[in-house]
């Protein structure tokens, strides 16, 4: 027997799956069906039943790739039972798709997921008056605190077995008439939740967000403002972590590397090895972690306007920039999320509602300065930019937009030629984020950026400094300049160099940059044989401040990294269409790059 798990994006369905089947879990091969559909077993009572996750929907409409996938499967399997995940704090928004799936005419279980969420928020959701209303079963449950979920599976299995409990009335919203208009439909809902979710808002909190709107969302403030607050952003990360960033390169180059080059010398250990340790892995990876409290600051304070509300608010403030495009506001969060990583910014696009925004968005992205081009940016900012660091990194950041939005007109009027979908979202009020949610939020992205560290920079490092090791002939290199990596550095001058960036070691850090963005940094530091603040002198005698920021601009919009390149190749689904996002990319870089150093050349730089 078989149920279809069913839901909005970001409503905890995959969580809910994950609670239910744990690892009894596969990917289902479903004839003509091109996106991914999760199977897992569920085992109750004696009961072995087929769970299978949906990808995540807002609708039934055959506007997007997901929705036709769903609809379709619904209709050529359909399951015994439908369980209809919605996030209890966006009941409005979930109870559409709710609708739709009520007129399918099969069993629906609705699962109320987050409702520790509208507790903590000070709001009510009545489930029993809600089942009332629809006719269904309503369960309140928290699939990430796992509450809830034995009423559930009891209610899954009663209702497989044909004796789940019939509300108290056959549902108002069944048989009225009003649902079958789709202007309607919207107005039924709002009266629906109007009845059983009732908020605890205050009227000094809707004062304080009414007067915050009038100012942040002004037609003529509001543009300017956001600026303002990403700018304040980057100064702050720069201002209060420097001192940090400077102890941890003492610790590193001044106290582990020679502590650690001592004890292998004392314990008898062989050349290779200590060079291995302290001329790779610690300048390698160590260059890198210098600048986690800088990472870890930025974290923080983006997790702050997002849990504050504010980030709901820019993607509403530029949806009306983004029309201009061919994009709708809904392509923001996929673009925000870029800041952050491009991974799941480019999976963020499967909510949009048609495949060519889908895939404009797509090449947008990697625009956007990933957090992994941040030591990147750190590094060469410190160096050449002291006094103005936070500036001379928005400005960066600054150029990644500019260059997002140019491309994304242009490729609009040439290639796309899409049209702006109408936009709907819901405006949470102003809340003052709590420490603990900010610093869990931020916790799960430094861990992503450990991760990293400990995997893909080490193996970097330890690549780099095998090959800055020998020459090419196989003989150990008396200095890095006869390695087989200055041999390819070398090489691939010719080739950077009209863009200012003729010595070897910065063709070779770019080349290392594909594998991930931080191995630029740790390229460079091992190829100085010193930890980050020896790595700044060396950078001195190698770039100009020009060739710097040309270096800085080449390596926001080059092409990204391998993880991304694989996601898009799987997203796009379609070989041409990646490496022409990948291509694009490197010739928009290289362009830039070529107009910003000899521009700068000509008046004087």
């Amino acid at each position: 027997m078989a149920v279809a798990l069913i839901g909005n994006p970001n409503s905890g369905k995959t969580t809910l799956f994950n609670a239910l089947t744990g690892k009894r879990q596969h990917v289902g091969n479903w004839p003509g069906v091109t996106v991914d559909i999760k199977e897992g077993i569920f085992h109750y009572k004696g009961h072995r039943i087929n769970i299978v996750d949906l990808p995540g929907i807002y609708s039934l409409d055959p506007d997007t790739l997901e929705q036709r996938t769903t609809r379709n499967y619904l209709t050529q399997f359909p399951p015994e039972l439908i369980i209809n995940i919605v996030d209890a704090g966006n009941l409005e928004r979930s109870l559409y798709l709710t609708m739709q799936l009520l007129k399918l005419g099969r069993p629906v279980l609705l699962a109320l997921n987050m409702m520790d969420e509208v507790e903590k928020a000070g709001a009510e959701l009545d489930a029993d008056k809600l089942s009332f209303f629809l006719g269904i079963p309503a369960i309140a449950i928290s699939a990430v605190k796992e509450k809830g979920l034995d009423k559930l599976a009891k209610t899954i299995h009663d209702a497989i077995e044909g004796r789940a409990a019939p509300p108290s009335a056959p549902g108002i919203c069944i048989s009225c008439t009003m649902c079958k208009n789709t202007e309607n439909i919207y107005k039924c809902i709002e009266d629906i939740v109007r009845q059983v979710y009732t908020t605890k808002l205050t009227q000094k909190q809707a004062d304080i967000t009414r007067k915050l709107d009038r100012v942040l969302l002004n037609k003529w403030l509001a543009i300017p403002l956001l600026l303002l607050i990403m700018l304040s952003v980057f100064f702050i990360t720069f201002g209060a972590t420097g001192w940090l960033t400077d102890l941890i390169n003492a610790f590193l180059s001044g106290t582990l590397s020679p502590f650690t080059g001592s004890l292998l010398s004392s314990a008898g250990a062989p050349a290779w090895l200590t060079g291995l340790l302290c001329s790779g892995v610690i300048p390698g990876v160590g260059s890198v972690l210098a600048f986690l409290p800088q990472i870890a600051i930025l974290f923080i304070l983006t997790s702050f306007l997002e849990d504050s509300g504010y980030m709901a608010r820019a993607a509403f403030i530029m949806d009306k920039a983004f029309s201009k495009i061919g994009l709708g506001g809904g392509a923001f969060m996929p673009l925000l999320m870029g800041f952050g990583c491009s991974v799941p910014a480019v999976m963020a696009t499967r909510t949009l509602p048609s495949e060519k925004e889908r895939r404009l968005t797509i090449m947008l992205i990697p625009f956007m300065s990933c957090s992994a081009k941040m030591p990147v940016y750190a590094l060469f900012a410190g160096a050449f930019f002291a006094r103005y660091q936070g500036l001379a990194v928005f400005g960066i950041y600054f150029i990644g937009i500019f260059i997002a939005v140019l491309s994304g007109f242009i490729l609009n009027k040439l290639v796309f030629k899409t049209q702006k979908t109408p936009f709907i979202m819901e405006i949470p009020p102003y809340r003052f984020p709590t420490a603990k949610n900010l610093l869990l939020h931020s916790a799960e992205k430094v861990k992503g950026f450990l991760v990293k560290a400990g995997t893909v920079l080490l193996a970097a490092s330890l690549v780099i400094w095998a090959l800055q090791y020998f020459t090419p002939s196989f003989t150990l290199a008396a200095n890095p300049s006869e390695s087989i990596i200055a041999f390819i550095g070398r090489g691939l001058a010719p080739v950077f160099s009209p863009i200012g960036l003729s010595d070897w070691r910065a063709s070779v850090a770019l080349v290392t940059g594909v594998a991930a963005k931080e191995a630029i940094v740790s390229t460079l530091g091992v190829l100085s044989g010193s930890g980050q603040a020896g790595l700044t002198e060396v950078l001195r005698g190698i770039f100009s401040p020009l060739q710097a920021f040309t270096f800085m601009t080449f390596s926001l919009l080059y092409i990204p990294c391998v993880a991304t390149i694989a996601t898009i190749g799987k997203e796009m689904r379609s070989v041409k269409w990646t490496f022409f996002t990948v291509v694009y990319g490197l010739v928009i870089a290289y362009t830039l790059s070529f107009i910003i150093f000899n521009a700068g050349k000509l008046l004087g730089f």
